[in-house]
């Protein structure tokens, strides 16, 4: 627990700590998820160490305030035993540096259940969870890490039936939970905690976007928008729809944002990217993972892209254009699929970023049949034209 919580705590007054916990929680997890992340990547690096090339996850290591740089270089300097081990620096680093996090995550739970038996005995479950993964855990000795534990530590369906990488969903989850319930302001429809006035500003300016286009999705579920301050940063989260992996975040630092959007298709993706493309944004290289936030253990894609603003006003207009666009992600790819019943795939993606950009949303159209309105168009257009031969013949 930070410092300044702490003291907080002392006072008594948990309506302050509990946002600051659940601040260091989300932390926590993009920090676990860069850990077995890493692990997963150095793994599969050394044994192909020709098919993968050098990687690095500097990237991710910043966005989560991991400062070690060296960390950088554990991917591609990972090499393997050739029998099932591998040697990965900072291995035992990495392992503290997970353990924290979690705790980090479970850090709210425990604060909850000093005040009723229910949270108690949740953080409790927990708490045992977490321990007993910890205790069958081997040691780490000189970075060495066999595939077992690896695979034991990231796989989505691990042998023992419980690992990591269930337990940061399941936390995940709870800590999304309690966001949602402790959020002490809404600004124009965004659950916001913890913010500052010059937050309230840009995430208005966000809001507007989103409100100004959200109705295009009808009933369809999705746009709920988080707000937070972490230290000098504003963090925005847009869950876009139902699917688990499919998430927005915005982490706004002067007049820089940077937006990190994950999905499980990638022309979705690619489409969103190209929504953006005349604000000037800067996207990474798109990465792809397998399984370490999504119960299936599907692949999916995580583009990160930056902008930095000239100045505040500029920053604003971005992020209202930002807000404005993520409408056009939800039931996207069905829309494509429906549309491919007419068109060639290229043929109706173009059809949907038409639609976008004249803010015509795809979900009127698949309301009202899909393909199906296009087929009775057209045939009601044939028999007009017949009847209108018809009489001209006579």
């Amino acid at each position: 627990m930070p410092a300044k919580t702490k003291i907080v705590d002392f006072l008594g007054d948990k309506t302050l700590v509990l946002p600051a916990l659940l601040d260091a929680a989300i932390v926590g997890n993009e920090r676990a998820k860069y850990v077995l992340t890493l692990f997963q990547m150095a793994a599969n690096y050394a044994e192909h160490p020709q098919e993968e090339g050098a990687l690095s996850l500097r990237t991710d290591r910043e966005a989560c305030g991991i400062a070690d740089a060296t960390l950088d270089r554990s991917v591609d300097e990972s090499i393997s035993d050739g029998h099932g081990n591998f040697h990965i620096p900072g291995a035992h680093r990495l392992i503290a540096i997970l353990d924290d996090a979690m705790n980090a995550m479970l850090a709210p739970l425990a604060l909850l259940a000093t005040d009723a038996k229910e949270p108690s005995g949740l953080h409790g479950q927990y708490r045992q969870r977490l321990d007993q993964i910890i205790k069958a855990r081997p040691a780490i000795v000189d970075d060495m890490m066999s595939s077992e534990t690896i695979a034991s530590m990231t796989s989505g369906r691990p042998a023992s039936g419980d690992g990591f990488h269930l337990l940061i969903m399941d936390l995940h989850r709870e800590v999304n939970r309690l966001q949602s319930q402790i959020s002490t302001e809404v600004v124009e429809g965004a659950k916001s905690y913890g913010v500052i006035e010059a937050d309230r500003l840009l995430i208005a300016r966000f809001m507007t976007g989103v409100n100004r286009t959200a109705a295009l999705k009808f009933d369809h579920p999705g746009l709920a928008t988080t707000a937070a301050r972490s230290g000098s940063t504003l963090l925005i989260q847009n869950d876009l729809g139902t699917t688990d992996a499919h998430v927005l975040v915005v982490r706004i630092t002067g007049t820089t944002a940077v937006v990190t959007h994950t999905d499980i298709h990638l022309q979705r993706l690619r489409f969103f990217q190209s929504l953006l493309e005349e604000t000037g944004i800067r996207w990474d290289e798109l990465r792809s993972h397998q399984g370490s936030v999504i119960a299936k253990g599907d692949l999916f894609y995580v583009a990160r892209g930056r902008f930095d603003a000239q100045d505040t006003a500029a920053l604003g207009s971005f992020l209202e254009r930002l807000g404005s666009r993520l409408v056009y992600l939800i039931d996207w790819n069905r829309a494509r699929k429906r549309l491919r019943l007419l068109v060639p795939n290229e043929r109706a993606v173009r059809i949907l970023r038409w639609a976008a950009d004249h803010d015509l949303g795809h979900r009127a159209f698949m309301d009202l049949g899909g393909e199906r309105l296009v087929y009775d168009a057209l045939e009601q257009a044939g028999r007009h034209r017949c009847v209108t031969v018809s009489r001209s013949m006579k």
